[in-house]
């Protein structure tokens, strides 16, 4: 089992948060063009310099 400290390095090792936030981009991007009427009926007039991301907590 792995203490804190171990998996505070591979966090840092495997550039979780880097990662999370990259996937989270992509996935949002694909959502935005391959379902255009859905995206907008939610985020209606949305603007990419609009949205604010971070990682608040990494927990198991």
């Amino acid at each position: 089992m792995l203490d804190i400290d171990q998996f505070r390095s591979l966090i840092e090792q495997w550039k979780i948060e880097k990662q999370t936030i990259e996937q989270f981009l992509i996935h949002f991007n694909i959502y935005m063009y391959e379902q255009e009427e859905e995206f907008y009926s939610y985020f209606e007039e949305f603007v990419q310099t609009d949205l604010n991301y971070y990682i608040k907590k990494i927990s198991l």
